[in-house]
């Protein structure tokens, strides 16, 4: 299943695609292959963004950012 997504990344891209259609027809190619339910993807997503872990990342990106326009970094 990997090989079929990267062989059809890699022809899109040969093809000229614009690499956002390439990467979006090749990741629905990889669902499909994987026989993952689409019904279950938005569920899956948000249970996965819940994690206490990714919900600190963009704060210490925040924080980061505010440092260096503040130049305390």
């Amino acid at each position: 299943m990997v090989a079929a997504v990267v062989v059809s990344f890699v022809v899109l891209v040969a093809l000229s695609t614009p690499i956002v259609f390439a990467l979006g027809l090749s990741g629905m190619l990889g669902l499909v292959l994987g026989n993952i339910s689409l019904r279950k993807l938005p569920s899956n997503r948000v249970a996965g963004s819940q994690s206490s872990v990714l919900l600190a990342i963009w704060q210490i990106v925040f924080a980061g950012s505010r440092m260096a326009r503040c130049g305390l970094s």
